[in-house]
């Protein structure tokens, strides 16, 4: 068995892909931001604030994200934005993730009337910044949101084509699952179109609180290059076999599903589906999805996954190797991973 602590963890490099920015933002920033814009009261005893984010019981995934009325009222100013994106990358170095891409929805931090550009471009320039201070490699995703009219996402798409020199790599798809008609459908798929034309990757949150249908969706119809959760392909075999054949990248959250998932749907961290994919031969990559929701880093992500599971050392390593193989920025991915490595091999 690999020797699952967190310390050994943290020196593997890493790659992540699957991160919101907006909902990672460190305990102590988000106690003195919230204070500072008001979202809870100046003399609020220590820790109110992430009371209502940090997810303490299993209650479903609507209480869960509840915790980004806390958090989206503080990334509304370039100051806001760019010291968690600082704070963030800095984190992730510690975390020994060599290589990460950061994603959110710009649309959503225009609330003080920063333009959507305005904000990739704080942003990238942020996160570029402490890239050369920590070595650790950052591109973004923009997100399109579910739950609008596709009038509403256009202008982040156009967004990310225009910022591709602010370090934008692709667009996701994020946020509510109701009411995605099939003219919904064909107009992401055709701005999904649009994106790739433009020179941009693609992937989807399907699966997480969806049947194997959503993951079908984002495949056939989005061209998805890879797949976020995808908790439900358990279910459907012969998808599950397709996708693996096709070699898809899927980012799972374990321990945030864990978290977003009643006790009666989800019992222990052992059922969780992840352990049918990688039996399956899916090219599973670990990720922590939403930091201060949930408490957890990509280091011991590892740990409870490989302990959950019984994983050795070489199907820990599979893990990382398909993070770094899902990169949207290839050669990113691999300069980061070569010189960690060679750090690694200089310091004996």
């Amino acid at each position: 068995m690999v020797a699952v602590t967190d310390d050994a963890l943290r020196r593997l490099p890493k790659a992540e892909l699957h991160l919101h920015l907006d909902g990672s933002l460190r305990p102590a920033t988000v106690e003195e931001l919230a204070r500072e814009v008001g979202v809870v009261a100046g003399d609020a005893p220590q820790g109110a604030a992430m009371a209502r984010v940090r997810v303490t019981r299993r209650a479903g995934l609507l209480e869960a994200l509840q915790g980004f009325e806390v958090l989206l009222p503080l990334l509304q100013t370039k100051e806001h934005l760019a010291r968690v994106t600082t704070e963030l990358v800095e984190d992730l170095a510690a975390d020994g993730v060599v290589y990460s891409e950061l994603r959110f929805c710009p649309r959503l931090n225009t609330g003080q009337g920063l333009t959507i550009d305005e904000v990739l471009a704080t942003v990238g320039e942020a996160a570029a910044q402490a890239e050369a201070a920590t070595g650790t490699r950052v591109v973004l995703l923009a997100c399109l949101m579910g739950g609008v009219d596709p009038d509403w996402n256009r202008p982040v798409l156009e967004a990310a084509i225009r910022r591709m020199d602010s370090g934008v790599v692709g667009v996701d798809l994020a946020g509510p699952v109701e009411g995605r008609t099939p003219a919904w459908v064909d107009a992401h798929a055709a701005m999904f179109e649009h994106a790739r034309a433009s020179g941009l990757c693609v992937t989807v949150h399907a699966g997480e609180a969806e049947p194997p249908s959503a993951i079908r969706t984002a495949l056939d119809r989005y061209l998805a290059d890879r797949i976020g959760h995808a908790t439900s392909l358990a279910e459907d075999p012969d998808l599950l076999a397709e996708v693996v054949e096709r070699r898809v990248v899927l980012e799972c959250c374990p321990r945030s599903n864990y978290w977003t998932r009643t006790a009666e749907e989800l019992p222990e961290l052992s059922a969780h589906p992840v352990g049918r994919l990688l039996d399956a031969g899916a090219r599973v990559c670990l990720n922590t999805d939403d930091r201060s929701l949930f408490g957890n880093d990509l280091s011991s992500e590892y740990r409870v996954v490989a302990e959950a599971f019984g994983l050795d050392d070489r199907q820990v390593a599979a893990l990382t190797a398909n993070g770094f193989a899902g990169a949207f920025h290839p050669g990113r991915a691999a300069a980061a991973l070569e010189r960690a490595v060679g750090r690694l091999e200089d310091s004996g």
